[in-house]
């Protein structure tokens, strides 16, 4: 069979015939040499250099799809780190063409647009920062500065990119006057974050979280939110930036775009004036429905709750309320065993109610640094008055598995953590006096609940084991192929939460997948029962007799 050309292979083939070349290649002259014509050819397809189109190969043909260091490609071409020093630099202007996505140390990814490029043969589509409408300018701000957020560009290709966005497009209003606020990019970066989260998210509430993991320099980013903080930004002096509003008051830890910078900055845009905001919410029409089992008190309970938070039938009780002089808020907390439906109920509760659900992300208000963890904790409740606000339907705050911040106070604490654990919880304390929304609080522990707390819940329902009544219909919701007396059998012989028996019935699909077939196979069902109760097991002791 007469042999291809070069010139007439894609791109595919190109990496391919070069790949077998160089594999080995222990970066001898003479190797190199045989495979420079495929990798010239390569070169000018991709527009790149003949030694860019060598790593290239590499990349492709010892990781593939995969992350891939130096040391990757040393075992590919045999070779030692050194002999590879000169193609350092190389994989970083890799990178800054976008062929590459950085992950650390000298690790990459291949970047989409060179995978798509290579798999349809044609010259790699790069992004195009010049000559953009006011739209196209604020989705290549977004883009860039979420590409930094993931790590997939490096600090120094975002800096690039920004001035390309304002060097190329002298034509927008919004590059005139960021122009005339400054010509450094770096001193604009925080400006540049501010509004891109205004207008891709709807955020009216930035903080430090927000900036961190933008900015190079960890300390950089702290200074810039210090100075933000002390009202001494030249930002907040320019009147570009403001501290949010918090109940009359300015909350220094947090800030927004002002009118004027709205107004003279994003004027091109149009924005439409949002009536609710969906960014960091758990939107209640994607959630899936899911039937529950309970037993009658619990249901009773429940079936409460729905009715109370029906919008129309929520705002009269608020109403009523207030004119007794009584809390406007609505705080409930559930509590039980682990797997028991408290989590799912109040997923089904927002669906039911048209309700969206902010989670909080419990470990994460703890900070080692001091006063962090207090501001933290005041962040999330700033931050739902402000989905309240923006919402026609208020939210529910979610505290799932909210154990650790829902315990016992620490009378007299001299301890630096048990100071911050009592401060933590004075302040939720305080923010539930004063909450308007509904706070759901999920524990599988009640016997350290602090006692403020426990008064503060208006609905305290226990989500017990389920009866094996109650546990037949949940056994034939998860798994329908099951009959009536397979169900009962199961039932009866295993008391397992709701949680435990979804488990079984994942194990079960996976078993079907695995061995190819449908249906129920009662046996190995028994058998995944068996193995749930493993760890109740009691375990040899090791020591002497």
């Amino acid at each position: 069979m007469k042999k291809k050309s070069i010139k007439s292979m894609s791109m595919l083939e190109l990496i391919q015939a070069a790949g077998e070349d160089l594999r080995g290649c222990e970066m001898k002259e003479e190797k190199i040499k045989a495979a420079l014509p495929t990798l010239r050819q390569l070169a000018k397809q991709l527009d790149i250099t003949h030694d860019e189109a060598m790593l290239v190969v590499g990349l492709f043909n010892q990781g593939g799809f995969y992350r891939i260091d130096m040391g990757d490609l040393c075992k590919y071409y045999n070779c030692q780190p050194i002999q590879l020093l000169h193609y350092t630099k190389l994989l970083k202007l890799l990178a800054n063409k976008e062929f590459l996505r950085p992950k650390g140390s000298n690790t990459y990814d291949i970047a989409d647009m060179l995978i798509e490029a290579v798999e349809q043969n044609k010259k790699p589509e790069k992004r195009n920062y010049k000559d953009l409408d006011a739209a196209q300018w604020f989705e290549m701000l977004g883009q860039t500065l979420s590409d930094k957020d993931e790590d997939d560009i490096t600090y120094e290709r975002m800096i690039h990119i920004l001035r390309e966005l304002l060097e190329g497009n002298h034509h927008l209003k919004i590059v005139q006057q960021l122009h005339q606020i400054g010509s450094n990019i770096e001193e604009l970066l925080l400006l540049l974050i501010t509004m891109n989260l205004f207008v891709q998210e709807s955020d009216d509430m930035i903080g430090e979280h927000d900036i961190e993991d933008i900015y190079e320099c960890e300390r950089f980013a702290k200074r810039e939110a210090v100075d933000v903080l002390r009202g001494s930004h030249k930002f907040i002096k320019e009147g570009w930036i403001e501290h949010i509003n918090d109940d009359g008051r300015a909350n220094p830890n947090y800030w927004k775009l002002t009118d004027k910078a709205k107004t003279e900055l994003l004027g091109e845009l149009n924005l439409p004036q949002p009536t609710t905001i969906k960014t960091g919410l758990l939107e209640s029409d994607k959630i899936t429905r899911k039937s529950l089992y309970f037993c009658t008190d619990v249901q009773k309970q429940v079936d409460n709750i729905v009715a109370l938070l029906q919008p129309e039938r929520f705002s009269r009780v608020q109403e009523r309320f207030e004119k007794n002089g009584m809390r406007k808020g609505f705080a409930c907390i559930f509590y039980g065993t682990p797997g028991t439906g408290k989590t799912e109920t109040v997923l089904q509760l927002a669906r039911e109610t048209g309700r969206d659900i902010m989670q909080v992300d419990i470990p994460s208000l703890r900070s080692k640094w001091v006063g962090d963890t207090e501001k933290n904790i005041k962040g999330v409740f700033d931050r739902y008055r402000e989905y309240c606000e923006k919402s026609t339907i208020a939210p529910i705050l979610l505290f799932n598995e909210a154990d650790a911040v829902l315990n016992k106070r620490n009378e007299g604490a001299t301890d630096s953590v048990d100071k911050m654990e009592n401060a933590m919880q004075n302040i939720i304390l305080q923010e539930m006096e004063t909450l308007d929304g509904i706070m759901i609080a999920t524990t599988n522990l009640t016997n350290n609940l602090d006692a403020a707390f426990e008064r503060r819940f208006l609905y305290k329902i226990e989500f017990p084991k389920p009866t094996p009544k109650e546990s037949r219909h949940i056994w034939q919701a998860m798994l329908p192929t099951l009959t009536d007396n397979e169900a009962l059998m199961l039932a009866e012989k295993y008391a397992f939460s709701g949680g435990q028996i979804e488990n079984i019935a994942r194990k079960q699909l996976v078993n079907s997948i695995l061995n190819d077939q449908d249906g129920t196979d009662i046996t190995t069902i028994r058998e995944a029962c068996d193995h749930e109760l493993l760890y109740r097991k009691q375990t040899q002791k090791i020591g002497f007799c």
